[in-house]
């Protein structure tokens, strides 16, 4: 993630809805935050708020003697995934559990191959066809290249351009066009920006909106009845239905504070409401929300707080805005200006990670954004470290600290973890989140005993492996404790 512009990728409503959709076709979770661009664990966060029953990732027997069947009956690797609701990957390493030999295009008939041939010539493209036969795309495309058939894109003509054009002028989404035109819906997009066609909003909700979505759940209509009269998202709609249970008088207390130069956020936190609740109350109040309409004396102050060396993240922080902003201002100020790699700062940055530092530490050191930094060493061919893996034994640790009163971030120190995987192991593992006023009386006093019991432990002649056995903590973990208490092997007895 770039530092100095959003620190986190947001999920919007429609990729919510996708990733719902691509989970409940079988798709796992980690395959769906590859496509969009989310981790695993975040998909799984959408998952249980949403409410979507999760699947156990342990194939039963009955299951994998199901995927074995369904293959030697013909079916290909993505009928079966799709058949079953298990990914490709799930299906392949059954088969090669039972020592079945997977087909490969050789094991095709020579009249199925053929059929396919004729596929191709008459317009359908290999997705369709490998959604025909089960097998999978590149299965089709090595049957064109075995019979030298060109697998590349059918040219798009002058004729199919304007149409697109018409059709989203028209009013037609890009996806419909896609769909209807049977081309991929990059290409459309592609389409309509070269030839300057301004992109819509999806589904904007106005106030007309919001009291529309309002009035329909009040006459009971169900939830997938609203999203098919107003194209909505069903988390969006939620969202809509939550305003209706804000009274009168917080609704207007949400529009005073607004018009008194209070963000959002800062709104959201002192009566306690979501801040997405908040911005379709204003919408509905008829506020024309202006989310950069701050005042002089604000972006002064921002600009003063960025120059005494804070990084734009804390800037944002202080004055409870989006990082976004901050940089608009240091932009618009002339403090920020579009900075031109040399060849010196480039070869300095890659000696600086060679000498250990994190990709994170760079960023925050020389001011560059992870994503340029991570350009530079694709450019210069520089192997990227692997991120420390979880194994097993590490969320038992994790999961025992934690219920012994440890905060997470006192736990990402000690184990090397980041906060968001350990929030993640946790929300896996069904631990239930403390409070933080909780968590920091409880975690003071737990930790202070953890370490004199490994200090004690250690001075009584067991050795550092022996002592993380015996507390249930890593080994790297007893050596920080012991440094901190000024206790090595000579000092110990």
């Amino acid at each position: 993630m770039d530092k100095g512009s959003t620190k986190y990728k947001v999920m919007n409503d429609e990729e919510k809805e996708l990733a719902v959709q691509m989970y409940i076709q079988g798709l796992s979770q980690a395959k769906i935050g590859k496509k969009l661009g989310f981790s695993a664990a975040t998909i799984g966060n959408l998952l249980k708020n949403q409410n979507v029953p999760i699947r156990s990732n342990k194939l039963s027997e009955e299951e994998k003697d199901q995927i074995v069947e369904l293959y030697q009956q013909g079916l290909g690797i993505s009928k079966v995934s799709e058949k079953l609701k298990r990914s490709d990957n799930s299906v392949k390493k059954v088969l090669g559990e039972r020592n079945i030999q997977i087909r490969s295009s050789r094991g095709l008939s020579e009249q199925k191959q053929r059929e396919i041939l004729e596929l191709h010539e008459n317009g359908l493209t290999g997705v369709d066809i490998a959604k025909k036969f089960g097998i999978h795309q590149t299965t089709v495309s090595s049957i064109l290249k075995k019979y030298n058939k060109t697998t590349s894109r059918r040219r798009i003509s002058e004729e199919e351009i304007e149409t697109i054009i018409k059709l989203y002028e028209d009013g037609l989404s890009t996806s419909k066009i896609s769909e209807k035109l049977k081309r991929t819906h990059v290409t459309v997009l592609r389409i309509l920006k070269s030839h300057n066609i301004s992109l819509r909003r999806k589904n904007e909700v106005n106030a007309e909106v919001i009291d529309n979505v309002i009035k329909m759940h009040k006459d009971e209509f169900t939830l997938e009845e609203i999203k098919k009269e107003t194209s909505l998202g069903v988390s969006t709609i939620r969202t809509i239905l939550k305003v209706d249970d804000v009274s009168n008088y917080y609704k207007k207390k949400i529009v005073e504070l607004y018009n008194e130069g209070l963000e959002q956020k800062s709104i959201s936190e002192r009566v306690n409401i979501n801040s997405k609740v908040i911005g379709l109350i204003l919408k509905q109040s008829g506020v024309n929300l202006n989310s950069f309409r701050l005042s002089e004396d604000k972006k002064h102050k921002i600009v003063e707080m960025y120059n005494t060396g804070l990084s734009q993240t804390e800037v944002a922080k202080q004055f409870k805005v989006s990082e976004i902003s901050v940089n608009l201002i240091l932009h618009e100020r002339g403090v920020l200006r579009t900075r031109i790699l040399t060849k010196k700062d480039e070869d300095h940055i890659v000696e600086l990670y060679t000498k250990g530092l994190s990709i994170s530490k760079i960023s925050d050191e020389l001011g560059y954004s992870q994503k340029t930094i991570n350009k530079i060493f694709k450019k210069k061919k520089v192997k990227t470290r692997s991120n420390k893996r979880l194994t097993e034994s590490d969320e038992d640790v994790i999961i025992s600290l934690y219920n012994e009163g440890y905060s997470m971030n006192r736990l990402s120190e000690l184990v090397g973890y980041s906060v968001m995987t350990i929030r993640s192991v946790l929300i896996k593992n069904n631990v239930e989140i403390r409070k933080k006023s909780e968590a920091v009386s409880k975690a003071k006093k737990t930790d202070e005993r953890v370490q004199k019991q490994i200090v004690e432990l250690y001075k009584s002649g067991l050795t550092q492996r022996k002592v993380s056995e015996e507390v249930k903590v890593s080994e790297v973990t007893v050596r920080k404790i012991l440094r901190e208490h000024d206790v090595s092997r000579k000092n110990r007895f």
